[in-house]
C-alpha cells in the first residue's frame, strides 16, 4: 500500500493548540485496499468451495479482460 496508507490517517495539531486525527482523501481508497487484500487471505478458511471456485473464475476473467484492453 505504500506512501498513501501512511498519510491516510495522520496525528497533528489544530489551531487551538489540540491534538487531533486527520483522514486525508485516500482514507478510503486505502481501506478498501486494505479490506481486500485481508479477505483474499482469509477466504479460503471462511468461504465454503463454490464460493471459492466462483472468486477464482472471477478473478481469471478479469485477468482476460485487463490483456485485452492493454
Amino acid at each position: 500500500m505504500g506512501e498513501s496508507a501512511s498519510g491516510a490517517v495522520y496525528q497533528t495539531e489544530d489551531e487551538e493548540g489540540l491534538m487531533g486525527v486527520r483522514l486525508s482523501k485516500d482514507v478510503v481508497k486505502v481501506a478498501g485496499k486494505a479490506m481486500e487484500k485481508n479477505l483474499t487471505r482469509i477466504g479460503a478458511y471462511i468461504l465454503p468451495i463454490s464460493e471459492q471456485i466462483h472468486v477464482v473464475i472471477t478473478i481469471i476473467m478479469r485477468l482476460f479482460r485487463s490483456f485485452e484492453t492493454k
